[in-house]
């Protein structure tokens, strides 16, 4: 487990403290379950927007025909 050092406002530590004990867990125990949670969201985030960028076949032409730009043959073009 690694540490992890925050520094909020009293207001916002006295809110989360409220908020972790009514689910009746430590402090600690609480933003651990929170960040995992928002960590797990933004991943699914992120697989189901790729997901939908690989079934989007025409920006996938699009990117292949760019990307294809940077392997062709410049060598006979001055810098």
């Amino acid at each position: 487990m690694t540490m992890l050092t925050l520094e909020l406002s009293d207001t916002t530590a006295q809110r989360m403290n409220q908020l972790a004990s009514r689910s009746k867990q430590s402090i600690n125990d609480w933003i651990s379950q929170v960040v995992e949670q928002y960590a797990k969201t933004v991943e699914m985030d992120l697989e189901q927007g790729y997901k939908a960028m690989a079934a989007d076949e025409e920006m996938e032409a699009i990117a292949k025909e760019w990307c294809q730009g940077f392997t062709k043959d410049h060598t006979h073009e001055a810098w």
